[in-house]
């Protein structure tokens, strides 16, 4: 019965809404401390991706562990990026552009960042090729299962974070009018709020998936 995974995600769903809720109503000072780098939030969410390699693990067995290596990379790299990892030991983030041309860098930084990097565009490539056909017909035919629910809601999730992540900066880039900065911590606000439901919201899929398969 699917009914549980509806009401897991909407709780999901809610509890990034009172997350929200709950930081633009505190005072600055707690706030700032609340979603922070490392901080309590931002440690959550890169929590959760490890928990959902863990689900993987316990729930699924090495064999699926095995068959689906790349979402558990993808996981990984996702609790990476959220503890900052990328910018740990460089002064050049090595998700930016500059990295593999900055003379900070040595030669082998660059290699090894760069096969990194390539491994984790090989697994998001091979969950597109897997499996995104699939899900692109279930959502065209409004076949929306907990599966397509929660990923549908984790992908939105993501995308709207990441366009929101700095929006001052990137307005500035295209030109327009700096933004307020009221606007932009609520921008982030919303940001950090999001990010931290979608691995939740992954961990619901894997879940609904394995009961689907074994059903």
């Amino acid at each position: 019965m699917n009914r549980p995974y509806y009401w897991a995600i909407s709780a999901v769903v809610a509890l990034a809404a009172v997350v929200f809720a709950i930081a633009v109503s505190l005072e600055p000072s707690a706030q700032k401390m609340l979603m922070q780098e490392h901080g309590p939030i931002e440690s959550l969410s890169a929590l959760g991706y490890l928990i959902a390699v863990v689900v993987m693990l316990k729930a699924g067995g090495q064999d699926y562990l095995k068959k689906y290596w790349y979402f558990a990379v993808v996981f990984v790299s996702f609790a990476a990026r959220e503890m900052d990892f990328d910018k740990s030991f460089t002064n050049v983030g090595v998700l930016k552009s500059k990295f593999f041309f900055s003379p900070e860098v040595s030669i082998m930084g660059k290699l090894v960042a760069a096969v990194i990097l390539g491994f984790i565009l090989f697994a998001l490539i091979s969950i597109v090729r897997h499996h995104g056909k699939a899900f692109i017909a279930k959502v065209f035919t409004f076949r929306w299962d907990p599966v397509v629910w929660s990923i549908g809601f984790a992908g939105s999730f993501l995308v709207i974070s990441k366009s929101l992540d700095g929006l001052g900066r990137k307005l500035r880039g295209w030109g327009i009018a700096d933004i307020s900065a009221e606007v932009d911590k609520t921008a982030s606000l919303i940001e950090e709020s999001m990010e931290l439901a979608v691995p939740y919201l992954f961990i619901i899929a894997i879940l609904a998936y394995l009961r689907r398969q074994r059903g």
